[in-house]
């Protein structure tokens, strides 16, 4: 991780990983990172800076209130059963975050090469 640049009101950083491609997706694994970086400020007490601007809900905005119980839980069924493989990593955000290409592959293994097709520019 390096320290890209220092904003107004912000330290920005860039976030460099190495993943094998051949089991994640590097748009799954990206966000993954980006959703859990959030988590983790979020535990820290630490806030993402407002950009300056109002909102205004004239008519006021509508709040509907859980209980503990309710919230608990959310939260429990949002946890990961233990003893879940690395390969099947995922979590309630992003899903799975395995690669595609052994099932692009194996469509590619039952499909039919061009050349064996009639050609339809002929015609």
């Amino acid at each position: 991780m390096l320290v890209e640049n220092l904003g107004a009101s912000t330290v920005n950083l860039r976030i460099y990983f190495w993943i094998d491609i051949a089991k994640y997706s590097s748009l799954k694994v990206n966000s993954a990172i980006i959703r859990l970086v959030k988590q983790a400020f979020d535990e820290a007490g630490i806030s993402m800076p407002d950009e300056a601007r109002e909102v205004v809900f004239p008519n006021g905005v509508p709040v509907h209130m859980i209980s503990s119980q309710q919230f608990k839980e959310t939260e429990a069924s949002n946890k990961k059963p233990s003893g879940e493989s690395p390969d099947s990593q995922s979590n309630a955000a992003e899903g799975d975050l395995s690669s595609e290409s052994k099932e692009i592959n194996e469509q590619a293994q039952k499909s039919r090469s061009p050349e064996s097709g009639q050609n339809l520019l002929d015609q």
